[in-house]
């Protein structure tokens, strides 16, 4: 790509295509500027939008990013799936700017958009648990992690079917944990 760029080719498809690459082998300033680029190209383009979005959360720019995240949901035709996908990302993002409550309601925003993925109720839980410490609540949403997971069947996906597991696992765990110190603190109900 890099040969093609050299030799004179700023299609809009060579940006896109070098800056998406580089962002995923996490050379993000450089595809951050590929993005820029191709953004003048096609400032419409939702995955131009989303990827430069990314390059700017790992640039430290994580606010500016946050808001090419919601520019590539209002120009996206309305995929869950997708949908879910970018909220996730947006909460994850206020999670690591110490933004629990915001980063809360894009995770339920999440899950609103694909309620298949489960493990979203993860995430939940522990923000609730580590970052919260709202002890009950986090029992609450682990407690219904595990009661959405016993409803459905695993998936053909060896990997989705493994985290899942592990992920049910972890959740036992918590809610072990929380339940002896809820006992403890006279809070269980």
């Amino acid at each position: 790509m890099k040969t093609l760029y050299s030799t004179g080719d700023s299609s809009l498809t060579v940006l896109k295509n070098l800056g998406t690459l580089l962002y995923y082998v996490t050379e993000y300033k450089e595809a951050r500027d590929y993005m820029v680029k191709a953004l003048k190209l096609d400032s419409l383009n939702p995955e131009l939008n989303y990827i430069y979005g990314l390059c700017l959360v790992n640039t430290n720019q994580k606010r500016l990013g946050i808001s090419y995240f919601f520019r590539a949901i209002a120009l996206m035709i309305p995929n869950p799936v997708s949908l879910s996908v970018i909220y996730e990302q947006i909460a994850l993002t206020y999670r690591e700017l110490g933004d629990y409550s915001l980063s809360l309601t894009y995770y339920e925003n999440a899950y609103s958009s694909n309620p298949d993925n489960k493990l979203i109720l993860i995430s939940i839980a522990s923000i609730y648990e580590k970052n919260l410490k709202n002890k009950e609540t986090a029992y609450a949403k682990y407690q219904m992690f595990l009661d959405e997971l016993s409803k459905m069947k695993m998936p053909d996906d060896t990997y989705k079917a493994h985290e899942l597991l592990y992920q049910k696992g972890e959740a036992e765990k918590a809610l072990k944990r929380l339940k002896e110190e809820l006992f403890f603190e006279n809070k269980l109900k």
